[in-house]
């Protein structure tokens, strides 16, 4: 059966939707591609591979700047009319999958009472707010539903009334035959340039009010070793530049590289940092990408304790899971982990050759007759 794949932006935003998209690829499926605007590398990715895919006219901030309310609404429903002018165009034996919530959200409940489809969640959210409202609508009328955690499936079943606990497929990033990156930026690459003692420390993503670096780099201050810089690569607000500046003054700050070309600095790093507070499940059962990415390259971690990090990350070796409000137990997880590196990179890299996503997807295609 041939189905549609619908994303409201650019795959490079959601790897683990471009996984998705490749491993069914790789399975042979027949399926078309609409997503918002793409960089013109992840364009080459499906063009390479035949993949016939569209581009969302509504996608009219490709690079996910901060917009106002108002402006983030007008954008919404050009999607939303967008997306329901496609799917109503299906003939009902067409099936669909949907990258993710936001893509999901508009769409009728109508459109799903015969047709077959499968959901996949990227995020667990707040009981009430609009996403979870639309979940709780939609969810219970997929043929399957994905999750990215084993504790969020669990959640999302209780929650939502699922006839069974979603698949889970793990943020891995896609890592098998595809086109060689472009360069990094001139000021990106200089940046990283580093003396052979000199040790990147990296955090990647925004830095927010619930993934904080303050105690990072104040526990780097208290180690005192100016080997260590802490590199940023993600977008951060100039009150949150200088506050880590005061802080540690050995820190950089990268901005933002569309995925995947950021792992070429992650291919770099010599510790990565994986912090999200416990003030949400969401946050609690994370299921980052990130830590995949720095497993890929053998990249230890400092993670929180919480228990989508400590049963991944803390249960393979691949860092060490601390309190990361705790500055001394940051401090002492660091040196621990640069003074024994070797041993936590071995556990990096066997958590991600023993993670395997490929078969939940797949497993979902299956469930939904794909």
């Amino acid at each position: 059966m041939k189905f549609v794949y619908l994303l409201k932006k650019g795959l490079q935003h959601y790897p683990p939707c471009l996984f998705e998209v490749l491993t069914l690829s790789d399975a042979g499926k027949s399926f078309a591609v609409y997503h918002g605007k793409n960089t013109p590398y992840i364009d080459a990715v499906l063009d390479n591979r035949g993949i016939e895919h569209h581009t969302l006219l509504s996608d009219k901030n490709p690079d996910n700047e901060r917009l106002s309310k108002l402006n983030r609404a007008k954008l919404f429903l050009e999607y939303a009319k967008e997306a329901r002018g496609l799917v109503s165009r299906l003939s009902a034996k067409t099936a669909l999958w949907l990258g993710n919530a936001e893509s999901a959200a508009p769409l009728s409940p109508r459109f799903f009472e015969e047709r077959h489809s499968v959901f996949s969640v990227l995020e667990l959210y707040k009981k009430g707010e609009y996403l979870d409202r639309r979940l709780a609508l939609l969810l219970p009328r997929a043929s399957a539903v994905i999750a990215r955690e084993p504790h969020r499936a669990n959640l999302m079943r209780l929650r939502y009334g699922l006839r069974e606990t979603p698949f889970v497929a793990e943020n891995k990033p896609y890592d098998r035959a595809l086109p060689p990156l472009p360069s990094l930026p001139p000021d990106v690459l200089e940046s990283i340039t580093l003396k052979k003692e000199e040790r990147m420390i990296l955090y990647q993503g925004i830095v927010t009010p619930d993934r904080p670096l303050d105690t990072v780099a104040a526990a780097l201050q208290n180690i005192g070793d100016r080997r260590n810089i802490l590199f940023v690569l993600g977008r951060a607000e100039e009150s949150e530049k200088k506050r880590l500046l005061s802080l540690w003054e050995n820190t950089r700050f990268l901005g933002y590289l569309p995925a995947p070309l950021h792992l070429a600095v992650t291919a770099r790093a010599t510790l990565g940092i994986a912090f999200y507070d416990s003030l949400s499940e969401n946050n609690l059962f994370c299921a980052p990408n990130k830590i995949y990415e720095y497993a890929r390259f053998g990249v230890p971690m400092l993670a929180s304790e919480n228990p989508g990090l400590a049963e991944t990350v803390g249960a393979y070796g691949a860092g060490i899971c601390v309190d990361l409000y705790d500055i001394h137990a940051a401090r002492d997880a660091i040196l621990t982990v640069l003074s024994d590196r070797y041993t936590y990179e071995v556990g990096a890299r066997r958590m991600y050759r023993e993670t395997k996503p490929e078969a939940a997807i797949l497993a979902a295609a299956r469930r939904a007759n794909i």
